[in-house]
């Protein structure tokens, strides 16, 4: 899709190339592109406790929505938690924007490292808005700690497996050794 600027040159609009940039994005680039956003997006306790005050004087959806964002952005785990429950509120009342619930639980979701439930959330903004680009973010950068996370497992058993077949060899030379005295 090309927007023309008032220049009515041909020139594709930024909002296209960074859909485009994203649409490229490897797992690995995603993960640390999303890290680094979120390390500077995080909701002030401030900006927090006034959200709590609007959504206590004037509980609306939108308000709620707001506090709930603000919530899953926290540096506090139990208020992301609290901010997942209440998206997973709005979406149950049928709120208007259940992507935007979805996309804010995958946040909050991925800051508290429950990778599988963020790459969820991701996803099922994606089914409905396949080019959404920050839900495509959080889902390749989800995937890519997850794959991380396996990776781990995998050489810890691995160096586990290894550690008692090593134990196994020196019990067996012990005992050899033992019998030819």
């Amino acid at each position: 899709m090309k927007i023309l600027f008032q220049s009515h040159l041909n020139v594709e609009h930024p909002l296209i190339l960074t859909l485009r940039y994203l649409a490229m994005l490897t797992k690995s680039e995603a993960h640390t592109n999303l890290n680094i956003r979120l390390e500077n997006d995080v909701s002030s306790p401030n900006i927090i406790a006034a959200l709590a005050i609007e959504y206590n004087d004037n509980n609306t959806p939108d308000t709620t929505f707001q506090y709930a964002l603000a919530l899953c952005k926290s540096d506090v785990a139990s208020e992301r938690r609290y901010g997942i429950g209440l998206n997973e509120q709005l979406i149950k009342f049928n709120y208007a924007h259940p992507n935007d619930c979805l996309y804010s639980s995958s946040i909050g979701y991925y800051l508290l490292e429950d990778f599988q439930n963020a790459r969820r959330c991701a996803e099922a903004v994606i089914a409905s808005q396949p080019d959404d680009a920050n839900a495509r973010e959080v889902f390749l950068a989800a995937s890519q700690a997850l794959d991380i996370e396996e990776q781990r497992k995998n050489v810890a058993v691995g160096s586990g497996v290894a550690a008692l077949g090593l134990g196994i060899a020196i019990g067996v030379a012990g005992i050899l050794i033992g019998k030819k005295r």
